[in-house]
């Protein structure tokens, strides 16, 4: 997807998600410190862009997200996305269901249980990490996790005892290990996911010369997986957890295929909320 810029008179969301946004979740989000001291109101007119909240904003204003009700029971730093960190509550509810939506795009795959998976992630204050290792235990699986600042020399002797089956990490990390001299430390290998960064064809081919499928997790710092690539390599957008809306150009012919960008708004989170994010993509 792309935006297409203009003025915004010419703008407007146009719904990708079949359901519609749960009145419920309107008044919670309407309550909001950010909303409230900013006359914002949550309204599904899809020529309302006054509440739309990008990550400049969601930097800026990020405490006034989180419901004054709520006392969280977990804290994660988020970065990556908003290039900023921050602190993000998650009530033990917000765990689970993040754990739950982990579990169910791994599964899809139907290529991970009872696997030796290598987990490679940076974060390890963050969610993501935390998350993944948690849906993969569920899976039956070995899990090896390696920490922030991966490079292959460091885990050369480990890689090479733990036989990977399966590479979990971000595609910065997953390119270090396609090079001809690194290349034996997966030799086992059949399959490498994505998470948390994009994950460029020229990449993904390279994988696949050499026999290993690849797959790709969509999500975010700030709301962990979005949609999720399944064993049919389509990709799948979690709609029983967000709203799923698309910024284009009220101009376009809305009988063909619309361009334009991304637009959520979570629908499970108890700790914080946010309405119409622009995801950027």
């Amino acid at each position: 997807m792309r935006i297409i810029e203009n003025d915004n008179s010419s703008l407007y969301f146009y719904r990708i998600s079949s359901n519609l946004l749960p009145e419920r979740v309107i008044r919670k989000l309407s309550g909001l410190k950010y909303y409230k001291e900013n006359n914002l109101t949550i309204t599904c007119d899809p020529y309302d862009l006054s509440a739309m909240v990008d990550s400049n904003i969601f930097i800026e204003h990020y405490q006034d997200f989180i419901y004054s009700d709520i006392k969280p029971a977990i804290t994660f730093l988020s970065g990556g996305t908003i290039k900023c960190p921050k602190r993000i509550p998650y009530t033990f509810t917000d765990y689970n269901n993040s754990v739950e939506i982990t579990y169910k795009a791994l599964k899809s795959m139907n290529i991970i249980d009872n696997r030796r998976v290598c987990l490679m992630h940076p974060f390890a204050p963050w969610a993501i990490g935390s998350i993944f290792q948690e849906a993969l235990l569920r899976m039956n699986c070995h899990v090896f996790p390696i920490g922030f600042g991966f490079l292959p020399d460091r885990y050369r002797q480990q890689l090479h005892d733990f036989k990977p089956e399966i590479l979990i990490g971000p595609a910065s990390f997953l390119s270090k290990l396609i090079d001809n001299e690194n290349i034996t430390l997966i030799n086992d290998c059949f399959a490498v996911i994505n998470a948390g960064e994009r994950f460029t064809p020229s990449l993904r081919n390279k994988f696949n010369k050499i026999g290993i499928e690849t797959f790709n997790i969509y999500g975010m710092a700030e709301f962990d997986t979005i949609a999720f690539e399944c064993c049919y390599h389509k990709l799948h957008l979690l709609e029983e957890f967000f709203y799923f809306e698309c910024l284009t150009n009220s101009n376009l012919d809305n009988s063909k295929s619309i361009e334009g960008e991304l637009v959520i708004t979570p629908l499970y989170r108890k700790a914080f909320g946010v309405f119409r994010y622009r995801t950027g993509d």
